[in-house]
């Protein structure tokens, strides 16, 4: 089938045009499709970004997943992935993301009491297993009252 635009060359893409409810199929030739700026999925800004010929070939010792593959499907294949592509994916993450370290979302204003709470409730505990470790049962015996009172205040 012929691009519906140039009318020369083969159609390589199609694309949907909804209007109104009504479904048109569009065949287009690939440098008809980049001059629109209708650049196909395999050739997304995003993979673009990601893939370059310095990183193509780099390799994750721990599972063998290709950095090419990992552009494609944007999955890591093993914890050895985020330390192999590490330095390639870091600015893709900044532009992503605004930094290179998840912060996650902030909890709802009532949550964040309780939040901060289990965060101090997760840190005596610790330190509880510390003063038991170390024998030191009176210290252990005030970490265990303030724990109690922390979580009765839930």
């Amino acid at each position: 089938m012929l691009c519906e635009i140039c009318h020369t060359k083969e159609a390589e893409l199609h694309y949907a045009v909804v209007i109104g409810g009504t479904t048109t199929l569009v065949f287009i030739c690939e440098e008809c499709a980049k001059k629109r700026s209708l650049v196909p999925a395999s050739r997304s800004p995003l993979l673009e970004l990601l893939l370059n010929n310095k990183n193509r070939d780099i390799v994750c010792s721990g599972c063998g997943l290709r950095y090419e593959k990992f552009t494609e499907t944007l999955k890591f294949g093993c914890s050895n992935c985020y330390d192999r592509f590490g330095e390639e994916i870091k600015p893709f993450l900044e532009r992503l993301q605004g930094g290179i370290k998840h912060k996650g979302r902030e909890p709802e204003k009532g949550d964040r009491k309780r939040s901060k709470q289990r965060k101090i409730v997760i840190e005596l505990k610790k330190a509880l297993k510390d003063a038991v470790r170390k024998e030191e049962y009176e210290a252990a015996g005030r970490i265990r009252d303030e724990i109690i009172k922390l979580e009765d205040g839930d």
